[in-house]
Formats: C-alpha cells, structure tokens, sequence
C-alpha cells in the first residue's frame, strides 16, 4: 500500500506487570517514545535514526506522521499478540481519526511477539 502524506499514529505504552525480566517503566516514558519517533540522533554520527527519519527516506520525502502516546494500557501477558488492544481501543482509536497505533512494549529483543 502506498502511504503519500501525513499519517495520525496512536503509541500505546504497554505494561506487563509480571513481564520476564521485569518492566520498569521510565519516569519519562512518554518523552522517550516521542524522541524515537521524531528525531534519535546517533550518539557517535549525529543521524537522525527515528522513525520519521526512516519513513521520510523509504517514500523520498512524501510520507510522514504525525504520532501521539496514548495512555498506558497493562495487559499481564508475556508474549503480547500484535492485536491484544483491538477490542478495547479500535474503534476508538478510528473515530478520533488515527489511521494506525502500535504497541509500545519495554523489556528489549524477544520482550513480546514480533
């Protein structure tokens, strides 16, 4: 599917109570999301690796979001399906004119399903 313009992007932080090794979730966990979808510079090379950077350079500058973080949502699951908030939040998410969300999980590689 071909994505030209502006997107709306919901970022559902998700806490795992029981979660193997544990979630401890950051005081600015908002703030830290945020960084990562619109401007993560390389420490070392000072590029910009967010994923607005990425959307931009994949569509040659025709694409690009415009993301809000939702509030947290706990789901006590260790492998957490893609879907677990459909139910709850879809139709929600569509009728304030998102046109995708996604999943924020901490806990690094291998912390849910991929």
């Amino acid at each position: 599917m071909s994505w030209i313009g502006r997107k709306k992007l919901a970022l559902i932080p998700l806490y795992r109570p029981n979660a193997h090794p544990p979630d401890l979730i950051p005081a600015d966990w908002s703030n830290q999301i945020l960084g990562r979808v619109f401007y993560n510079p390389d420490p070392s090379t000072g590029v910009d690796r967010s994923l607005r950077a990425y959307i931009h350079a994949a569509s040659s500058g025709l694409a690009d979001l415009d993301a809000v973080v939702m509030p947290m949502e706990t789901v006590d699951e260790q492998d957490v399906p893609p879907g677990v908030l459909e139910g709850q939040l879809g139709s929600q998410l569509r009728s304030q004119g998102f046109d995708a969300a996604a999943i924020v999980m901490l806990g690094g590689e291998g912390a849910g399903t991929n």
